[in-house]
């Protein structure tokens, strides 16, 4: 369903609808980007890096705990250039979230992950920005807000205009929805984030629409 869902001035990028929140003016335009992953566990995390790296065919109902970061690499054509990205799927254990501290200081984004079926999630999306954003870095991040499993539609506890005002409040960059298991959205993502960076004044950001 494409519907339109905000009344933002908008373009198409894919399937994606775009509005322009605002950047930081101090992005780079880097060929190799490092994208840190943070939420609480079982929010979907490694099967998002795992869709977007080996194909949402890969998709498993389970997944092993991370044991406090992982590493993935993935490299995309964006407006004809090949960018590198340079992934890490952070813990969402408390006793790990130290660990991610170093990769979170050096970082070009920032994606905080919630899951639409547990309110939760989003509550906590908070806490992991306010701890992402106490540590010194040398430069100010993107910062994303992603709502994964949007194709559970029946058992959703949190909507797209919920996940979108709550962006809003937290003052993040980029909002979307996505769905792991099916792809929905998933490359869009990622393609739109290293956009973002490499023309922060020029590039909209992403707004995610419902997967129905």
């Amino acid at each position: 369903d494409h519907r339109d869902l905000h009344s933002f001035p908008t373009r198409r990028s894919s399937d994606l609808k775009v509005a322009n929140w605002g950047l930081p003016a101090n992005m780079q335009r880097p060929q190799k980007q490092s994208i840190v992953l943070l939420g609480d566990e079982e929010v979907g995390k490694t099967a998002l890096v795992t869709s977007l790296v080996y194909g949402a065919e890969q998709f498993r109902e389970r997944y092993r705990a991370t044991d406090g970061i992982d590493f993935f690499a993935k490299t995309l054509n964006v407006n004809g250039r090949e960018i590198g990205l340079h992934l890490w799927d952070a813990s969402g254990q408390a006793r790990f979230r130290s660990v991610a501290e170093s990769y979170v200081r050096c970082a070009a984004t920032l994606l905080i992950v919630y899951d639409v079926t547990r309110r939760e999630s989003l509550n906590n999306a908070e806490r992991w920005l306010q701890q992402a954003n106490a540590i010194d870095s040398a430069s100010r991040p993107l910062i994303a807000l992603l709502g994964n499993k949007a194709d559970c539609a029946d058992r959703r506890e949190i909507t797209l205009e919920d996940g979108k005002q709550r962006a809003k409040e937290l003052g993040v960059h980029v909002f979307a929805e996505a769905s792991a298991k099916t792809g929905h959205h998933v490359s869009s993502l990622f393609e739109q984030l290293s956009t973002a960076l490499m023309f922060p004044a020029t590039v909209p950001l992403t707004v995610g629409q419902s997967h129905e």
